[in-house]
């Protein structure tokens, strides 16, 4: 077939993201297109053997991934290569999440899920250490003109406690972070992890726990804010935004951050 500049960032992008539901790709390259017109490029270029479909979805749509063929054509390493269905719409989500933290020159170096276990298996692959653990994403951010490091967890549903307990417990011996921000649906779910964090910590001021709301976040991302038990900031005035990249880096480039000649985060820092 007879590619178009559109269908290259198209499979480009998906590369970058992993995966992307047909509303997000309709907003991101079909800007007032009509959907048919939208489902019919994609249909090509699933018949094209360069994206499949994958259902799922909670609304009952379809989110599309790269084939093989098409990750190596595009240079992307790490092609998510299995799905479980019940996380589908998480994926689709944080997706979504990735894309306005880049546009709003939020973040940068992001660096998927799916990416950091690929690497941690390969690095552990010798290894009789329990199953790693890693977050949703790690990306970076500029804070005070310093290069900070965020691990982010995407919560569209609440977890027990001790679940709670078990994942900030290993977070908290993670000394390379800046950030663990959680993005929650609700301010009560919100305050059950602060309380969680507190405990944690015997109650000692610990500032790397940090979390948001899920809806006002997506809405207005500058003006949402990041909260613990001890501030309230919204992200105008927290981060840095001036030199953000709004361009995602390609799937499989690890952030390997440099300060005074010191690599502070890798892959081997980052999983858990």
């Amino acid at each position: 077939m007879n590619y178009t500049s559109r269908d290259e960032n198209i499979l480009q992008t998906l590369g970058c993201y992993g995966v992307l539901s047909t509303e997000q790709v309709a907003r991101m390259f079909f800007l007032n297109t009509a959907p048919t017109t939208v489902r019919r490029r994609l249909r090509i270029l699933e018949d094209a053997d360069q994206i499949y479909r994958v259902h799922g979805l909670d609304n009952g749509g379809v989110a599309w991934v790269l084939t093989k063929n098409a990750a190596a054509r595009v240079g992307c390493m790490y092609p998510i290569r299995h799905f479980n269905r019940n996380s589908l719409t998480h994926d689709v989500a944080l997706s979504e999440v990735r894309n306005v933290l880049e546009r709003s020159g939020l973040c940068s170096n992001w660096v998927p899920e799916h990416v950091l276990k690929t690497q941690a298996n390969v690095n552990r692959s010798h290894s009789t250490e329990e199953k790693p653990f890693v977050p949703d994403a790690i990306f970076s951010m500029k804070q005070k003109n310093e290069t900070r490091v965020v691990a982010l967890e995407l919560e569209l549903h609440g977890k027990n406690q001790k679940r709670y307990e078990n994942i900030l417990s290993r977070y908290q011996r993670k000394k390379t972070l800046w950030a663990v921000w959680y993005l929650v649906p609700n301010e009560g779910l919100g305050k059950a992890l602060e309380r969680v964090w507190s405990k944690i910590n015997g109650k000692r001021r610990n500032d790397l726990l940090m979390w948001s709301i899920l809806p006002q976040f997506l809405r207005d991302p500058l003006n949402a804010c990041a909260r613990s038990e001890y501030f309230s900031y919204s992200l105008r005035e927290f981060v840095n935004t001036k030199t953000q990249a709004v361009v995602p880096a390609l799937a499989g480039a690890l952030p390997e951050i440099k300060v005074k000649n010191k690599t502070i985060v890798d892959v081997e820092s980052t999983v858990f």
